[in-house]
């Protein structure tokens, strides 16, 4: 009886494959969240929008048209009624998040309660077929002992059985009820990973929405705060709202100069830190190079570039404010990271309320980089930051922190000095990250082609995914690549909880190895996690996709990686030091397949020093370190 044994074979290994399947849970906590809580605190806002506006009636009628100050005031006034327009439309969000949370909710009750179901159903069957399977075997051995059919064995254990015709035919119906059943787990089997699916996508739409609905409050709070100290100012200063105003005016002006004034003290060995600015700057000299020699002076602070408003020398700029722009302005949502662009030494921090925050990073060879209306700046004067390091967080939005008093809209304005005097970023860029050639400037056509074209990936090649934004499209990428539970977008940004590293990196890597769970190195791993370095890493691939893929995360923040901040430093590719710790051994495929797989998802031409970290790393030991804490932040 062939068919038997490979039922039963057969029966073990789907037995085997679902238990490490579905070894996983999803949590529920997050329909714990009070939205009726919530919607009496956005009708506080309409009470505080209230109070607001009641205070720029009263500065009204203190700056009226005759009044000096007038003009001023009104270019004051022009800016607080923006943020007044722009936080009664985040009220609007707030309301509409409540909703979407509300949804949300029931819609994950509904398929957490139907994933119950579906999993205790699949269980039962599971048990039908072990008890099945276990009478076939019991009546193999009885019925079939040594191969010989023994009747008085027949009549004694299956009494209601008369001949051995009978005997097959009993057997074949069992057999057929087996096979019923084999069919009714194949099918419990994908129905369970489809509601896996659905609530783990659910579970993220809440947590999305819930994170959307923090996020506005936490910007309203800011900006009523900023309005309030703002209007307080010229409430209670009128006698010097002309200078102060005009203080305001100039601030991007002294800015600039400061800049310089650090980069020629710098150059002429007359800067005069409270800090040991000769221990530091030794210290950088003498940190080991985790990659090879880079190809671009400085690399890009943040990604994506859609969008340069203002460049270096801007005509225009120049024409209306009468100096010159000694940087670009790269619109970026207000919250991005913002990334050192090259190792350095941070010799300038400015953090307040209401000025323009900045980021100031002295290089080695005469250059310092510096990092306009930044806000949650992560670095303090004196740190030694590391090229791609997540140094602040963009902002520029009006009525947050950092902004400035005429806010100019969420934007890095990035700035660089080479031996005393401002150059253009864009001559030392990879100008290849810039998808659309209309935004190079004419003098630089030549160099944007030249970038593209020593790229060692085709970049023209390539098949962006057409979506509007990056989860649409990493959506697309994981239902055209990806296997069974790996193609939910929620699996993958929940197994990177508590890690600021990109999920798109992430999505890559497991393409890169294992094609996202189509080439599987064990029944529930997505690829060959790890490295050679800290094979501890590898000790819970077993518990489920879910864990296999939270095990990238931890691999890419372990006591070797957790240090590394770009893509080029995590294989042979540019790590030519053999002793060095690195994710992959390969020195091409590995760096070119993620880069191609990023571009795909990003929307744009992912450069070569693609930093991959998101924000703050965890705390790590390192067996390499070699700096003070202080130079390692």
């Amino acid at each position: 009886m062939k068919k038997i044994t490979i039922i039963i074979a057969l029966f073990a290994s789907l037995i085997t494959i679902g238990h490490s399947l579905y070894a996983q849970k999803v949590e529920s906590n997050l329909a714990d969240f009070s939205v009726s809580t919530a919607r009496t605190y956005q009708k506080s806002l309409s009470q505080t929008m209230d109070r607001i506006e009641q205070k720029l009636a009263s500065l009204d009628t203190l700056f009226p048209e005759t009044d000096a100050g007038y003009d001023k005031y009104n270019q004051a006034r022009g800016d607080i009624v923006d943020i007044i327009d722009d936080m009664k439309q985040t009220i609007v969000s707030i309301s509409n998040d409540l909703s979407l949370i509300s949804k949300y909710q029931e819609d994950l009750a509904t398929s957490s309660k139907n994933l119950a179901q579906l999993k205790t159903q699949k269980e039962e069957t599971k048990q039908s077929i072990e008890r099945l399977t276990r009478l076939l075997y019991q009546l193999h051995n009885e019925i079939y002992d040594q191969g010989v059919v023994d009747d008085i064995k027949i009549f004694t254990k299956l009494d209601n059985i008369t001949d051995a015709a009978n005997q097959e035919i009993y057997m074949e119906l069992l057999i057929k009820q087996l096979d019923t059943l084999m069919g009714a787990l194949e099918s419990d089997t994908t129905t369970t990973t489809e509601a896996i699916k659905q609530t783990y996508e659910n579970k993220n739409n809440l947590e999305k929405q819930i994170t959307s609905y923090q996020s506005n409050v936490e910007n309203i709070e800011k900006k009523t705060a900023y309005l309030e100290s703002y209007m307080e100012l010229l409430q209670n200063n009128k006698e010097a709202i002309n200078d102060k105003i005009q203080d305001v005016v100039n601030t991007k002006t002294d800015i600039e100069n400061s800049i310089l004034t650090i980069a020629s003290d710098i150059q002429q060995k007359t800067f005069l830190p409270t800090w040991d600015w000769e221990y530091q700057y030794n210290t950088l000299l003498n940190l080991p190079n985790y990659g090879a020699e880079d190809i671009y002076t400085i690399s890009w602070p943040v990604l994506p570039i859609t969008y340069i408003k203002r460049y270096f020398n801007d005509a225009s700029y120049s024409e209306q404010y009468g100096v010159q722009h000694n940087g670009i302005r790269i619109n970026i949502p207000q919250g991005q990271a913002v990334h050192a662009a090259r190792d350095g030494i941070v010799v300038h921090v400015t953090e307040n309320e209401m000025g323009i925050n900045r980021v100031t990073i002295a290089h080695t060879d005469g250059y310092t980089t510096s990092y306009l209306y930044v806000t949650d700046i992560f670095v303090r004067e004196g740190s030694i930051v590391h090229k791609g390091q997540v140094i602040a967080r963009s902002g520029g939005e009006s009525g947050t922190k950092g902004a400035g008093f005429f806010a100019i809209g969420s934007n890095i304005t990035f700035l660089v000095t080479k031996g005393g005097r401002f150059i253009d970023p864009l001559t030392i860029l990879d100008l290849s990250a810039i998808s659309n050639e209309k935004m190079i400037p004419d003098d630089l056509v030549f160099k944007y082609r030249r970038d593209i074209e020593r790229r060692p990936i085709d970049l023209t090649s390539l098949t962006i995914m057409e979506w509007d934004s990056e989860r649409e499209r990493q959506i697309d990428f994981l239902q055209t690549y990806a296997k069974g539970v790996y193609q939910s977008i929620s699996l993958w940004e929940q197994a990177g909880e508590g890690h600021a590293i990109d999920t798109s990196f992430v999505i890559c890597i497991g393409f890169a190895e294992s094609t996202l769970g189509n080439y599987l190195t064990t029944s529930n791993n997505i690829g060959n996690v790890g490295n050679p370095d800290d094979p501890t890493v590898r000790t819970n691939i077993d518990a489920g996709p879910l864990a296999g893929i939270a095990t990238i995360y931890d691999t890419l923040d372990n006591r070797y990686l957790g240090w590394y901040n770009r893509i080029d430093e995590l294989s042979r590719y540019r790590q030519e030091d053999k002793t060095s710790a690195i994710y992959a051994s390969s020195t091409f495929n590995w760096q070119n397949n993620v880069l191609k797989c990023l571009t795909m998802i990003k929307g744009y031409n992912v450069p070569e020093d693609y930093a991959f970290r998101t924000g703050q790393r965890t705390a790590i030991t390192s067996s390499f370190q070699t700096t003070s804490t202080s130079q390692r932040q």
